[in-house]
């Protein structure tokens, strides 16, 4: 069972990773702006600003997902579960 809880953590951590996932939707973003940009500038602007926002809750929440994977993986090694990680 503690096997099982490691493995979806690592599958977690693997999927979040935050980089690539803002990379991606900074590109995704890119592509919307280009209709608005030329007959509404202020959109494009509100636009890049909830982009960035969704990234920056994405991090935080990638980063809350590591910590308690890493809590969980540290409260094993300290029951002595150890070897099974």
């Amino acid at each position: 069972m503690n096997i099982r809880h490691d493995r979806k953590g690592q599958l977690l951590i693997n999927l979040f990773k935050a980089e690539i996932v803002n990379r991606r939707l900074y590109k995704v973003a890119d592509k919307i702006e280009v209709l608005p940009a030329k007959t509404d500038p202020q959109a494009v602007a509100g636009h890049k600003q909830l982009v960035a926002r969704l990234c920056r809750r994405f991090e935080r929440r990638a980063d809350r997902i590591g910590n308690s994977v890493e809590n969980f993986r540290e409260t094993l090694i300290g029951r002595g579960a150890g070897s099974f990680l």
